[in-house]
Formats: C-alpha cells, structure tokens, sequence
C-alpha cells in the first residue's frame, strides 16, 4: 500500500474528515469519567478504551503539575487535585454553637453531606400537629423540622487505616456496569481488529492509541488516595452541641469535639504520595493531547469502514463515559463519611407548622443557657419590634426557668416578696413588661398566642432532651434512699443529672432523692457526672416535681390532661419505688406502688411506650414520654386488643382502665 504522503495525488485524496473533530466532543463526560476512579476501585483497570474529549482530560490534568515547563505547556490557574476534581464542591450549613458561642455562616462539606444523611423522609413519617386528625402520612404540609442527632466518636478498630480512606468503602461497580464497560473494551478491540482485517492501519492504530492512552492515564490518574483527617482534641474535652440550618431542617447536634469539629471543618483531599510534583499526571497529559493531534490529522487517511468504526468506538465510549458520570459523588461521600465514623442516631424527628415553634422547641432544648441571645438570633434573625420581644421573652424563660407567657398571664411561680429579692430577675422582669405596654393592640394578641405556642413546646423540648441525655450515658451514678426503714429492699434512684460546673447540690427537705444517714436524717447527694456536659438535665427540686399528672384518655383525641410528664417522673407521691438506668442496656423502669390497706382493691399503674425505629423516633402529637421508658404494674389492665403504638395507658380516678 501507497503512503499517501508519497502519493502523486496526495492534494486530490487528502480530506480533512470531520470525524477529526471528535476528540473536541464529550470531554465533560471523559473528565467526569476519569474522576470516577477515585471513588471505585475497580475503575482504575478498565480504562482500556478509546475515549472521546481527550484534549478536554488533557487540559484539565495538565494544570497540576508544579514547574515552569508545565506552566507554559498547560497553563491555568494552579490547582490541587482536590480542588481540580471537586471533592468539596458543596457548600456547608451555617452552624451555631449554642455553649462555645461559635458561629459559622458557611461550615465544612461534611456538614452538607451530614443534613442529607439525617435529612426527614416525610413520606414516612407522620405529620407533627396540634390535632390528631391533622396527622395525615398523605397529606404533607409544609412546615419546619426539628431533628436531633448524636455523632458518636471512632476508634482504631472502625477506621484502622486512618486517615486514609480505604477503597472497599466506595462504591462497588454493579454486576451491568461491569458488563458495559466489558463491551466497551471488548467493541474498541474488535474494531481495532477488524481495521486490520481490511487492511486500514491509520484506523487501527488511532483505535489502539486511544485504548493505550485512556488505559495508561486511568492508571496513573487513580493512584492518589483520598485523605480525611479530623484534627485531635485533649483527652476529656468536653462535648461540643450544637444546631446546623439546613433550610427547613434545623438539626440539633450533639457528640465529642473531635467528631463535631471533624463535621465541621474537615474535608475530603486527593493526594499522590509516589508523585508529589504530579509530573506522572503532566506526562500523562501530554500523551492524551498527542491522542488528540494524530487522530485529527491521521483518521481522514484512513478507509471509509475503519473510520466509521473509530466513530462506533467514540459512540460506544462516550455511553460508558456517561454511565460513569452519572455517579452520584456527594451520595457515595456521604456513605464512605459514615461507615468510617458510624451511623449519626436520630433522636427525634418533629415537624412543626411554624419556624417560631421549631426554634422556641430548639431554645428549650438546650435550657439552662447563660447566653441564650446568640443562639436565637442566629436561628431566628427577624428583629422586629413584636419578633424581638418574643425572643426576649423566650431568653427570659430559659435564664430564670419559667414558662414564656408567666409575665403576660401573671402566672409567677413565686411570690411578689421573692422575686423582688431576685433584683436581676425583677429588672428583667420589669424591662419586658414596660416593652410589652409599648405594643398596639393586635401586636400584643399575636405575641401572647406566640407565647402561648412556646409554651406548650416547653416540657415537651425539656423531656426530649432528659431522654437523649439518658440514652446517650450522661447519666449519674446510683443514689439510695431509705426514708429511715429497715427495709430490706429499699429503692435505688440512677437518675440522669446533667447540670454544667456542677458536682454536687443539696435537694430540699421534701425531695425523695437525697442520701439517709441513720434514721432519715438527710444529707446533699453527690452526683457524678462527665465534666462540663451540656446542662440537659436539671435535677429536681422537689417532690411533686416526680409525680405523673392524672391522664384523661379521650376517644377521639388522646391528650395530657396536664403538662407532658418528664422522662424522670415517678408515679408514686410517696417514694416508695424503684427506678432503674442502665448504660448498656435499653433504660428501663419498675414502679411499685406504695402499700395500701386490704379493703382498698389493688389498681394497675400505666403501660406507656412509644416505638422505635431504626432511623429514630416518630414523635406522635402530644407526647412528650421518651421511647425508651417502659413502666411495668404487678398488676397489669387487660387490653381487649393490640396496644395502639402512640397510646398511653392509665388509671382513673374510679380505678377503671380504657384504652383509647
């Protein structure tokens, strides 16, 4: 065969075919392709096809090398690989530490991939409503949510290689991926074949070019190893809580500094320890550019059926190019995130109907805040005059412990004489009424029915977070109480205490839980706590404070007669009972009721429970009984039928038991 370099009518022949061309096309698609062998560890191997866009991989690649040469051979602004292919390409939530005072308008990628972990599906979920017949799973509203939610730390036997990302933890190519990216191969070497068969060998070795250099580069490219490294923290720091924005999503976060941090400020980076100058990666470039050079000048040479199988091979490339970009990168990110540092348990999941009841919920949740002003402004930036002085009564409620329309409703706890011995909360006190005189009258209604809303979202926020305290083992060590007795099987009290700076107090003369000394004489109880924890939990201050306000169970509409009980509530006025925590196990209870004379018929204490799932908990409306508490009777009611899953099962005043 004549070279048509030597020919007489090389002039005549000579076509610049547009298949030339080619290499200019699907270069978005090649690249995306190319970034895949980061995240799948068999897609290093099976690059052996010619791919279309070589000059678009080139140009992008060919930026990373670190030298004049390269500089001048590929210019652009300078990259590193992380950057170059993304890793981080979303931007962070805003986040506000309700104890450190940080606030962060924009937080780390992990913080993204974290909301779409946690992120509600309200298609299974119920709809979080004031009124049962609200509670529709086919009707959804739009509405905010509040979801709580617990980073746990890892250790040396979860992530052994860190803080280098093992690849068995990215995504597996499935069994039809496989069989694609066979046919692809196997299409570009039988064309390379059969361009030999008729004899075409400017066909045929363009083709092989093109598998030759897609191989070389996605074996030199897919030598990096992806790096996640969280920053240490000393031994024993306390634990970092939270709230990240999400939108309409608000996520209360707690677990240890390290992992929130991590969340925080921590990214995904591509490093290439054997290459640290990437001069591998700009030869690799070069010989992708030469890829596209020959084919344009080289292919319209060839025959008409080699050059028609060289474009079947860009076709075919660029449907297994698009199968690979078609990834989805933040998805396999987040899953690679959480099986290196564990599942975040979901806590609770509530929707609300407005943002000012979510974030009410959200302040209640963290009371005993000395600084509340930062966090509310953040979740809610609305300063107008009736929106400034909600926040102003809701930092009132969580500072002083009363309820957010007290003022308004003149429903003090104590009297005139004792507040006015509180200057501090007197003055506070008087500051807001005299604004609250300042606003017209509508202004006024509406603030009192915000408060009122903020109200009811109280105890429910405060048993919420006695519950999370309890299950995630911030809990005290084991107090006893005797009344005096030589009871042989006198109560033992575990009762979470979570109380900032705090290592010990001294309960009032009424309190149940105070250690006896010799015959009923009192003492203060120690509690034993983890330094510095969030003040979840308060202990009580009194007695009635323990007691489970009756329930009236209506057929229609189960509600509390009275305000929702705390998780820490015994049913018995007089304290003989007992109450058991375990730390391993699920937390559990046993009351037992005080004995009563014979003539007095024996009446069942309350069954009250709420499910679970594995992705949380579905709070019902109107309940505020964490999950975990199981209340067992000596003498349990007989239920006609299966327990309802949201029911809460009580006596009434006439020692008769219903069941809603």
């Amino acid at each position: 065969m004549k070279l048509p370099i030597f020919h007489s009518n090389f002039g005549a022949k000579f076509n610049l075919d547009t298949s030339g061309v080619a290499g200019f096309f699907g270069g978005e698609e090649a690249f995306a392709a190319m970034n895949s062998v980061h995240f799948t560890p068999s897609r290093r191997w099976i690059g052996w096809y010619n791919s279309p866009g070589s000059y678009f991989v080139a140009k992008q690649y060919g930026t990373l090398p670190n030298s004049t040469f390269w500089d001048g051979l590929f210019p652009g602004p300078e990259l590193d690989p992380t950057e170059l292919l993304q890793l981080n390409d979303k931007s962070g939530l805003p986040y506000i530490g309700v104890y450190s005072g940080i606030q962060l308008p924009a937080a780390g990628y992990l913080s993204y991939l974290l909301s779409l972990r946690v992120k509600p599906d309200l298609t299974e979920s119920a709809y979080f409503s004031k009124n049962v017949a609200d509670m529709r799973l086919d009707k959804l509203r739009k509405g905010v949510c509040v979801t709580v939610v617990e980073l746990r730390d890892f250790d040396d036997l979860t992530w052994p290689t860190y803080p280098i990302v093992p690849k068995s933890h990215f995504k597996t190519l499935p069994v039809y991926g496989a069989l694609l990216v066979a046919l692809t191969i196997l299409f570009s070497l039988a064309s390379a074949s059969i361009s030999v068969l008729y004899e075409d060998w400017f066909s045929f070795s363009m083709i092989a070019l093109g598998v030759l250099s897609n191989g070389v580069a996605s074996i030199i490219l897919g030598a990096g190893v992806i790096i996640l490294k969280f920053n240490d923290t000393p031994k024993g720091s306390p634990l970092d809580d939270g709230v990240l924005l999400d939108g309409d999503n608000i996520i209360i976060l707690h677990g240890s500094t390290r992992v929130v941090n991590g969340i925080l400020h921590s990214k995904y980076r591509l490093e290439y320890e054997q290459d640290p100058q990437y001069d591998k990666i700009g030869i690799c470039s070069i010989i992708l550019l030469a890829q596209f050079l020959l084919q344009l000048f080289l292919i319209p040479q060839g025959e008409l059926i080699g050059q028609i199988f060289f474009l079947a091979t860009l076709a075919m490339s660029w449907i297994c190019n698009g199968y690979f970009a078609s990834f989805n990168y933040d998805e396999i990110k987040t899953n690679t995130l959480f099986d290196l540092i564990g599942e975040p348990v979901v806590h609770y999941t509530l929707m609300f109907d407005k943002r000012s009841t979510a974030v009410a919920y959200t302040m209640f949740y963290f009371r005993g805040l000395q600084e509340p002003k930062a966090p509310i402004n953040g979740l809610f930036p609305n300063n107008m005059p009736v929106w400034y002085l909600w926040k102003e009564f809701i930092c009132s409620s969580i500072t002083f412990n009363h309820q957010p329309s007290r003022i308004l409703e003149n429903q003090r706890s104590r009297t005139d004489a004792a507040l006015a011995a509180d200057s501090e909360e007197a003055a506070a006190i008087a500051r807001l009424e005299r604004l609250e005189r300042s606003l017209g009258l509508p202004d006024k209604k509406f603030l009192a029915h915000l408060l009122r809303e903020a109200d009811r979202e109280r105890p429910r926020a405060i048993a919420a977070a006695q519950s999370v305290s309890v299950e995630m083992g911030r809990y005290a060590h084991t107090y006893t109480y005797d009344r005096g007795t030589d009871d042989p099987g006198a109560p033992t009290v575990a009762v979470p205490v979570d109380r900032p700076y705090a290592r010990a107090y001294t309960p009032a003369a009424n309190d149940p839980f105070r250690t006896s000394r010799g015959r009923g004489r009192s003492a203060s109880i120690n509690v034993e706590r983890f330094a510095n924890a969030p003040p979840s939990v308060e202990p009580f201050r009194s007695a009635s404070e323990y007691v489970i306000p009756q329930v009236q169970i209506d057929q229609s509409q189960p509600r509390w007669d009275a305000r929702p009980p705390s998780p820490h509530a015994v049913q018995a006025p007089q304290p003989s009972f007992r109450v058991h925590y375990s730390s391993e196990d699920a937390p559990s209870r046993a009351y037992r009721e005080p004995p009563r004379p014979a003539s007095d018929a024996p009446r069942p204490l309350v069954h009250a429970g709420i499910p679970t799932s594995s992705s949380g908990v579905r709070v019902r409306p109107g309940y505020a009984m964490p999950p975990h508490i199981q209340v067992h009777a000596e003498n349990p009611p007989q239920w006609d039928g299966p327990m309802p899953n949201y029911a809460q099962f009580v006596r009434h005043h006439n020692q008769r038991s219903v069941s809603p």
